[in-house]
Protein backbone atom coordinates (compact mmCIF):
# COMPACT_ATOMS: atom_id res chain seq x y z
CA UNK A 1 0.00 0.00 0.00
CA UNK A 2 1.29 3.31 -0.75
CA UNK A 3 2.31 5.56 2.34
CA UNK A 4 0.84 9.03 2.55
CA UNK A 5 3.27 11.92 1.75
CA UNK A 6 3.58 14.33 4.63
CA UNK A 7 2.58 18.07 4.29
CA UNK A 8 6.56 19.35 3.31
CA UNK A 9 6.71 16.71 1.08
CA UNK A 10 3.03 17.19 -0.76
CA UNK A 11 3.91 20.70 -1.02
CA UNK A 12 7.32 20.12 -2.89
CA UNK A 13 4.57 17.95 -5.84
CA UNK A 14 2.47 20.46 -5.58
CA UNK A 15 5.59 23.15 -6.72
CA UNK A 16 6.93 20.60 -9.28
CA UNK A 17 3.48 19.88 -11.24
CA UNK A 18 3.09 24.14 -11.02
CA UNK A 19 7.02 24.41 -12.54
CA UNK A 20 7.98 25.95 -9.49
CA UNK A 21 10.64 23.78 -9.00
CA UNK A 22 13.65 24.27 -11.89
CA UNK A 23 16.95 23.87 -12.42
CA UNK A 24 18.98 21.28 -10.00
CA UNK A 25 16.12 21.01 -7.90
CA UNK A 26 14.03 19.75 -10.55
CA UNK A 27 16.52 17.28 -11.59
CA UNK A 28 17.43 15.85 -8.37
CA UNK A 29 13.19 15.02 -7.91
CA UNK A 30 13.22 13.68 -11.27
CA UNK A 31 16.19 11.37 -10.51
CA UNK A 32 14.32 10.37 -7.30
CA UNK A 33 11.23 9.54 -8.68
CA UNK A 34 13.23 7.40 -11.08
CA UNK A 35 15.32 5.51 -8.89
CA UNK A 36 12.57 5.70 -5.39
CA UNK A 37 9.84 3.56 -6.24
CA UNK A 38 8.23 4.28 -3.09
CA UNK A 39 8.40 7.91 -3.60
CA UNK A 40 7.40 7.66 -7.17
CA UNK A 41 4.13 5.86 -5.79
CA UNK A 42 3.24 9.01 -3.09
CA UNK A 43 3.91 11.36 -6.38
CA UNK A 44 1.63 9.43 -8.87
CA UNK A 45 -1.02 8.69 -5.95
CA UNK A 46 -0.99 12.70 -4.94
CA UNK A 47 -1.46 13.89 -8.49
CA UNK A 48 -4.18 11.28 -9.46
CA UNK A 49 -5.84 12.46 -6.26
CA UNK A 50 -5.53 16.32 -7.22
CA UNK A 51 -6.79 15.38 -10.68
CA UNK A 52 -10.35 14.05 -9.12
CA UNK A 53 -10.48 17.21 -6.98
CA UNK A 54 -10.38 19.30 -9.84
CA UNK A 55 -12.93 17.29 -11.65
CA UNK A 56 -15.43 17.04 -8.50
CA UNK A 57 -14.46 20.95 -8.20
CA UNK A 58 -16.31 21.44 -11.67
CA UNK A 59 -13.45 23.72 -12.22
CA UNK A 60 -12.85 21.71 -16.12
CA UNK A 61 -9.06 21.75 -15.77
CA UNK A 62 -6.52 19.79 -14.30
CA UNK A 63 -3.05 17.91 -14.12
CA UNK A 64 -3.04 15.20 -16.34
CA UNK A 65 0.26 13.48 -16.88
CA UNK A 66 -0.48 9.40 -17.76
CA UNK A 67 2.46 9.25 -20.32
CA UNK A 68 5.26 10.13 -17.75
CA UNK A 69 6.09 13.52 -19.55
CA UNK A 70 5.95 17.37 -17.85
CA UNK A 71 2.96 18.01 -16.45
CA UNK A 72 1.00 21.18 -17.72
CA UNK A 73 -2.62 22.47 -17.41
CA UNK A 74 -4.67 21.03 -19.63
CA UNK A 75 -8.13 21.71 -20.64
CA UNK A 76 -10.92 19.40 -19.91
CA UNK A 77 -10.95 18.60 -24.08
CA UNK A 78 -7.16 17.91 -23.29
CA UNK A 79 -8.20 15.68 -20.59
CA UNK A 80 -10.53 14.14 -22.47
CA UNK A 81 -8.17 13.36 -25.91
CA UNK A 82 -5.27 12.50 -23.83
CA UNK A 83 -7.51 9.37 -21.94
CA UNK A 84 -8.72 8.71 -24.87
CA UNK A 85 -4.83 8.89 -26.43
CA UNK A 86 -3.61 6.60 -23.86
CA UNK A 87 -6.70 4.72 -22.57
CA UNK A 88 -6.59 2.68 -18.77
CA UNK A 89 -3.90 0.89 -19.82
CA UNK A 90 -1.75 3.21 -18.96
CA UNK A 91 -3.38 3.18 -15.20
CA UNK A 92 -0.86 1.68 -12.60
CA UNK A 93 -2.91 1.74 -9.23
CA UNK A 94 -6.74 2.12 -7.77
CA UNK A 95 -6.76 5.88 -7.35
CA UNK A 96 -5.70 6.31 -11.21
CA UNK A 97 -8.33 3.66 -12.45
CA UNK A 98 -10.67 5.88 -10.71
CA UNK A 99 -9.27 8.95 -11.80
CA UNK A 100 -9.90 6.92 -15.66
CA UNK A 101 -13.38 6.39 -14.31
CA UNK A 102 -14.31 9.74 -13.46
CA UNK A 103 -12.74 11.55 -16.59
CA UNK A 104 -14.88 9.09 -18.44
CA UNK A 105 -17.65 10.34 -16.38
CA UNK A 106 -17.16 13.91 -17.36
CA UNK A 107 -16.40 13.37 -20.60
CA UNK A 108 -19.52 11.22 -21.21
CA UNK A 109 -21.19 14.89 -19.99
CA UNK A 110 -18.99 16.98 -21.87
CA UNK A 111 -19.79 15.32 -25.34
CA UNK A 112 -23.20 14.98 -24.85
CA UNK A 113 -23.62 18.86 -23.98
CA UNK A 114 -21.35 19.40 -26.79
CA UNK A 115 -23.33 17.32 -29.59
CA UNK A 116 -26.49 18.75 -28.03
CA UNK A 117 -25.25 22.64 -28.46
CA UNK A 118 -24.24 21.28 -31.73
CA UNK A 119 -28.33 19.84 -32.43
CA UNK A 120 -29.37 23.43 -31.08
CA UNK A 121 -27.62 25.21 -33.25
CA UNK A 122 -28.54 23.02 -36.08
CA UNK A 123 -32.21 23.39 -35.44
CA UNK A 124 -31.89 27.41 -34.96
CA UNK A 125 -30.34 27.35 -38.16
CA UNK A 126 -32.78 25.72 -40.03
CA UNK A 127 -35.87 27.58 -38.27
CA UNK A 128 -33.65 30.67 -39.01
CA UNK A 129 -33.33 29.60 -42.76
CA UNK A 130 -37.28 28.84 -42.95
CA UNK A 131 -37.99 31.98 -41.98
CA UNK A 132 -35.85 33.93 -43.99
CA UNK A 133 -36.82 32.12 -46.93
CA UNK A 134 -40.60 33.01 -46.13
CA UNK A 135 -39.93 36.55 -45.26
CA UNK A 136 -37.76 36.60 -48.87
CA UNK A 137 -40.49 34.65 -50.54
CA UNK A 138 -43.06 37.57 -49.12
CA UNK A 139 -40.87 40.46 -49.54
CA UNK A 140 -40.74 39.70 -52.81
CA UNK A 141 -44.18 38.58 -53.59
CA UNK A 142 -44.86 41.93 -51.93
CA UNK A 143 -42.61 43.90 -54.38
CA UNK A 144 -44.19 41.93 -57.29
CA UNK A 145 -47.66 42.82 -56.96
CA UNK A 146 -46.74 46.80 -55.87
CA UNK A 147 -45.12 46.66 -59.17
CA UNK A 148 -48.14 45.09 -61.03
CA UNK A 149 -50.31 47.63 -59.14
CA UNK A 150 -48.53 50.69 -60.06
CA UNK A 151 -48.22 49.86 -63.44
CA UNK A 152 -51.99 49.16 -64.14
CA UNK A 153 -53.63 51.84 -61.70
CA UNK A 154 -54.65 55.05 -62.97
CA UNK A 155 -57.66 57.19 -62.00
CA UNK A 156 -61.06 56.40 -63.56
CA UNK A 157 -61.92 59.38 -65.90
CA UNK A 158 -65.06 61.98 -65.34
CA UNK A 159 -67.30 62.02 -67.60
CA UNK A 160 -70.28 64.98 -67.29
CA UNK A 161 -73.45 63.72 -67.28
CA UNK A 162 -76.59 64.86 -65.96
CA UNK A 163 -79.55 63.46 -63.91
CA UNK A 164 -83.31 64.70 -63.36
CA UNK A 165 -86.32 64.49 -65.72
CA UNK A 166 -85.71 68.36 -66.45
CA UNK A 167 -81.57 67.84 -67.10
CA UNK A 168 -80.92 69.52 -64.78
CA UNK A 169 -78.67 67.71 -62.12
CA UNK A 170 -78.36 67.42 -58.34
CA UNK A 171 -76.59 70.17 -57.36
CA UNK A 172 -74.53 68.37 -54.66
CA UNK A 173 -73.52 65.70 -57.21
CA UNK A 174 -72.55 68.26 -59.29
CA UNK A 175 -70.47 69.88 -57.14
CA UNK A 176 -68.88 66.49 -55.79
CA UNK A 177 -68.18 65.06 -59.79
CA UNK A 178 -66.52 68.72 -60.06
CA UNK A 179 -63.88 68.36 -57.37
CA UNK A 180 -63.53 64.70 -58.48
CA UNK A 181 -62.72 65.96 -62.20
CA UNK A 182 -60.37 68.64 -60.56
CA UNK A 183 -58.39 65.80 -58.35
CA UNK A 184 -59.74 66.94 -54.85
CA UNK A 185 -60.93 63.81 -53.56
CA UNK A 186 -61.18 63.56 -49.69
CA UNK A 187 -63.61 66.60 -50.44
CA UNK A 188 -65.30 64.76 -53.23
CA UNK A 189 -65.88 61.70 -50.87
CA UNK A 190 -67.57 63.83 -48.34
CA UNK A 191 -69.97 65.10 -50.38
CA UNK A 192 -70.66 62.57 -52.79
CA UNK A 193 -70.97 59.66 -50.05
CA UNK A 194 -74.63 61.79 -48.93
CA UNK A 195 -75.66 62.21 -52.74
CA UNK A 196 -79.30 60.82 -52.92
CA UNK A 197 -77.84 59.18 -56.42
CA UNK A 198 -75.49 57.28 -53.95
CA UNK A 199 -78.04 56.38 -51.38
CA UNK A 200 -80.19 54.98 -54.29
CA UNK A 201 -77.28 52.74 -55.32
CA UNK A 202 -76.33 54.84 -58.53
CA UNK A 203 -73.36 52.78 -59.78
CA UNK A 204 -71.73 55.06 -61.66
CA UNK A 205 -71.25 57.53 -58.86
CA UNK A 206 -70.85 54.78 -56.78
CA UNK A 207 -67.64 54.17 -58.65
CA UNK A 208 -66.51 57.58 -58.48
CA UNK A 209 -66.83 57.46 -54.78
CA UNK A 210 -64.94 53.96 -54.31
CA UNK A 211 -61.96 55.94 -56.63
CA UNK A 212 -62.30 59.15 -54.03
CA UNK A 213 -61.50 56.37 -51.48
CA UNK A 214 -58.28 54.80 -52.48
CA UNK A 215 -57.14 58.09 -53.75
CA UNK A 216 -57.62 59.25 -50.17
CA UNK A 217 -56.22 55.94 -48.74
CA UNK A 218 -59.60 54.66 -47.44
CA UNK A 219 -59.22 51.08 -49.09
CA UNK A 220 -61.50 48.99 -47.01
CA UNK A 221 -64.10 52.07 -47.92
CA UNK A 222 -63.03 51.66 -51.52
CA UNK A 223 -63.34 48.60 -51.43
CA UNK A 224 -66.71 48.32 -50.07
CA UNK A 225 -68.38 51.19 -52.53
CA UNK A 226 -67.17 48.91 -55.70
CA UNK A 227 -68.49 46.00 -53.87
CA UNK A 228 -71.79 47.45 -54.01
CA UNK A 229 -71.21 47.73 -57.74
CA UNK A 230 -70.43 43.99 -58.90
CA UNK A 231 -73.14 42.73 -56.22
CA UNK A 232 -75.90 43.93 -58.10
CA UNK A 233 -77.27 42.76 -61.33
CA UNK A 234 -74.72 43.69 -64.58
CA UNK A 235 -74.45 47.45 -64.98
CA UNK A 236 -73.02 50.54 -66.32
CA UNK A 237 -69.79 50.21 -63.64
CA UNK A 238 -69.47 46.44 -63.24
CA UNK A 239 -66.63 46.16 -65.68
CA UNK A 240 -64.65 48.81 -64.22
CA UNK A 241 -65.80 47.43 -60.92
CA UNK A 242 -64.06 44.15 -61.26
CA UNK A 243 -61.02 45.81 -62.48
CA UNK A 244 -60.68 48.06 -59.27
CA UNK A 245 -61.31 45.27 -56.93
CA UNK A 246 -58.82 43.48 -58.99
CA UNK A 247 -56.47 46.27 -58.44
CA UNK A 248 -57.31 46.90 -54.53
CA UNK A 249 -56.83 42.97 -53.53
CA UNK A 250 -53.50 43.20 -55.40
CA UNK A 251 -52.29 46.08 -53.50
CA UNK A 252 -53.38 44.20 -50.41
CA UNK A 253 -51.60 41.13 -51.62
CA UNK A 254 -55.24 39.42 -51.61
CA UNK A 255 -53.70 37.13 -54.58
CA UNK A 256 -56.84 34.77 -54.81
CA UNK A 257 -59.68 37.60 -54.67
CA UNK A 258 -57.69 39.70 -56.89
CA UNK A 259 -57.38 36.35 -59.21
CA UNK A 260 -60.91 36.10 -58.95
CA UNK A 261 -61.91 39.61 -60.50
CA UNK A 262 -59.74 39.81 -62.78
CA UNK A 263 -60.71 36.32 -64.15
CA UNK A 264 -64.55 38.26 -64.48
CA UNK A 265 -62.95 40.71 -66.28
CA UNK A 266 -60.24 37.99 -68.38
CA UNK A 267 -63.45 36.23 -70.07
CA UNK A 268 -65.40 39.29 -71.03
CA UNK A 269 -65.58 41.53 -73.96
CA UNK A 270 -64.53 44.69 -71.87
CA UNK A 271 -61.84 46.93 -72.65
CA UNK A 272 -59.76 45.51 -69.60
CA UNK A 273 -60.41 41.62 -70.86
CA UNK A 274 -56.81 41.74 -72.39
CA UNK A 275 -54.48 43.43 -69.27
CA UNK A 276 -56.69 40.76 -66.78
CA UNK A 277 -55.44 37.85 -68.92
CA UNK A 278 -52.03 39.46 -68.77
CA UNK A 279 -52.22 40.07 -65.01
CA UNK A 280 -52.96 36.63 -64.12
CA UNK A 281 -50.46 35.02 -66.07
CA UNK A 282 -47.98 37.01 -63.92
CA UNK A 283 -49.48 35.70 -60.81
CA UNK A 284 -49.65 32.29 -61.92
Amino acid sequence: MTSKPDIETETRFELYIQGKITGGQRASFEVRLREDKEFKAMFEAYRVQRNIHYIDSGKGAGELNLTGSSNHSVSMKDIIDDIEKYGPSRAKTTDELEFLRKVKEVSGNYREKRVNRVRIYAAAAVVLLAVLSTVLLFTHRNRSTETLYAANYKVYPYVLQTRGGDGIADPALLQGLSLYAQGEYRQAADILSKTEAIQKGSPLETLYLGICYIETGNLQQALAALSRITSSAPNIATHQANWYLGLLYLKTNDIGKSKYYFNQEAGSNSSYAEKSRLILKKLN
